[in-house]
C-alpha cells in the first residue's frame, strides 16, 4: 500500500513537472502579442496604440508585471496638463 502511494506521489511529480517546464516554454499571449511586445508598443509615436498596449497590460495575463513597464513607459514621456 506505501509502495502504491509511494508511485502514484512520484508520477504526479514528474508530470507537474513536465507541465511546468512546458509552460515556462511558451510566454503568455494576449490578442496575439507577448509581454515584451505589448511593452514595446508602450513607446510608439501614436497615442492609440499607446493606449492600446497600457490596456492589454493592465487587464491582460501580464497584469503582476505590468507595473514596472508603464511606469517605466510613463516616466519617458513629458506629461503636461491641457492648457
Amino acid at each position: 500500500m506505501h509502495s502504491i502511494r509511494l508511485s502514484l506521489f512520484l508520477v504526479l511529480l514528474a508530470s507537474s513537472a513536465v507541465l511546468a517546464d512546458d509552460k515556462a516554454a511558451k510566454p503568455a499571449v494576449f490578442h496575439g502579442k507577448t509581454f515584451l511586445q505589448w511593452q514595446s508598443e508602450l513607446f510608439s509615436a501614436d497615442e492609440r496604440t499607446r493606449r492600446r498596449a497600457t490596456g492589454a497590460l493592465v487587464i491582460g495575463p501580464f497584469s503582476n508585471q505590468a507595473g514596472p513597464a508603464l511606469l517605466n513607459a510613463w516616466g519617458n514621456k513629458t506629461l503636461a496638463s491641457p492648457s
